[in-house]
């Protein structure tokens, strides 16, 4: 066997993944947004985040400071509620509307939102967490929730699955010091009345809540946010057990150009253009979310097809595979300039 590319490095498509890799066969993550060389060291996708700081620091100083002032543009359209910027599965924002009652109780206690992550979607994504899976995770917030005086609140996204918020009922039944905030409350009225901690795994929660000034603790090192100090990320057990139980004195100076810098790098030059040459307006152009087996992806991959193109395709796959980067980006695309938005 030469090789083997796969769509994903998770599910059951990891099994062989890890058995190529571990008889030396090249292995490749491979679909229409992404590709990635896996090896031994590197045996997930989409963690091309921990290099954000150092391909930042090689880009010109004009792409940087025009990348930091669109990257500031849309994450105040997205926190305004503005619905699908840079979520493309999005129909519903976490930021818009107003309950006309309070969601949090009045207290001098710490404040802590548990902001749960789909449980029908894989929990290591990005590679392993302190937590084998996102169950595990609430089991030690709620046994944590009765041994601390804090108020402990959950909160699903507003467009989550519907298995999401059954499941997340099934906790707060267990741990009643759980208390549930609707989904469709804004996280601004949350942060108006005084929420103090969000805790995640990996979710983008971690860049929004920092964009507004407030600590976020993320229960994995294998986080998007993780080459930044935007965010706590406690790197054993222990650690996490002593950030939670020490809270008050815990200190996080956010830098908001960090988390400018964080967004551009992650949302806006890391281009998912090798296959289409604008992926999102593709997309865009097909219909409804969740749909990415439609055949219609094919009909615009051909009518976008002509010899040219293929050369491109074909010459940038190989500039890639002869570099040695773990994925494709700008720098193997030879035909592309440097974007900005």
């Amino acid at each position: 066997m030469k090789a083997i590319g796969l769509s994903h490095c998770v599910y059951k498509l990891a099994i062989p993944l890890r058995l190529a890799v571990q008889r030396n066969i090249p292995v490749y993550q491979v679909n229409a947004t992404h590709l990635y060389s896996i090896t031994e060291n590197e045996l997930f996708g989409y963690r091309d985040f921990v290099s954000y700081r150092k391909m930042f620091a090689a880009l010109s100083p004009e792409v940087r400071a025009a990348g930091i002032l669109e990257a500031k543009s849309r994450i105040t359209r997205r926190l305004a509620g503005e619905v699908g910027v840079d979520m493309k599965y999005s129909s519903k924002s976490a930021y818009a509307g107003k309950k006309n009652h309070p969601v949090l109780k009045k207290s001098d206690r710490v404040k802590i939102l548990i902001a749960p992550h789909s449980f029908v979607d894989a929990p290591h994504a990005y590679g392993i967490n302190l937590f084998p899976d996102f169950c595990a995770w609430l089991d030690f917030l709620g046994e944590m929730s009765e041994s601390t005086d804090y108020d402990w609140y959950i909160k699903t996204h507003p467009d989550c699955f519907p298995e999401d918020p059954v499941i997340v009922g099934q906790f707060i039944r267990k741990y009643p010091k759980f208390t549930l905030i609707p989904s469709d409350t804004s996280h601004h009225q949350i942060i108006e009345e005084g929420i103090n901690f969000v805790l995640t795994i990996h979710g983008t929660i971690g860049f929004e809540y920092a964009a507004l000034g407030i600590p976020v603790i993320n229960a994995s090192r294998n986080n998007p946010h993780v080459a930044y100090d935007f965010n706590f990320h406690p790197a054993t057990l222990g650690e996490y057990r002593d950030l939670l139980e020490n809270l008050d004195r815990a200190k996080l100076r956010i830098n908001i150009d960090e988390v400018y810098e964080y967004y551009f790098m992650h949302n806006i030059y890391t281009t998912e253009d090798w296959l289409y040459r604008d992926y999102k307006k593709t997309e865009a152009s097909i219909g409804p979310k969740r749909m990415p087996m439609s055949p219609k992806w094919y009909s615009a991959w051909m009518e976008e097809w002509n010899p040219r193109r293929h050369r491109e395709i074909i010459q940038s796959l190989n500039v890639w595979l002869d570099s040695g980067d773990f994925r494709m980006d700008l720098r193997n695309q030879r035909n592309r300039m440097e974007p900005v938005t």
